[in-house]
């Protein structure tokens, strides 16, 4: 069985920190479940402290863009009447006083 060095320990103890720590887990979380597993305290706090150095101190902030609404203004279709349609005018046309010669 191949030996661990005492870096490659505190590297895997310091991923697991980290990992969880990104997954949103609290550091009093992480460091429960490794001391039930049987890590050292001293390793434990270690290794969270150097996850904790590596993450970034600023969180990224997240930008709202606000929809710009418009109202659309459409002019009403004006359909033509049926005495429209029959007599012939157009909407601007005065009708007559005379009947429509057929």
């Amino acid at each position: 069985m191949a030996e661990l060095r005492d870096g490659d320990y505190m590297k895997g103890l310091m991923r697991y920190a980290d990992r969880n720590l990104s997954r949103g887990y609290t550091i009093d979380q992480i460091r429960l479940t490794l001391l039930q597993q049987g890590y050292s305290r001293a390793a434990v706090d270690r290794a969270i402290k150097l996850a904790e150095a590596s993450r970034p101190k600023v969180a990224p902030v997240e930008v709202k863009v606000e929809p710009k609404i418009m109202p659309v203004v459409e002019e009403p279709v004006r359909k033509r009447t049926f005495f429209q349609k029959l007599f012939g005018l157009n909407k601007t046309q005065e009708p007559s006083s005379a009947p429509p010669e057929f």
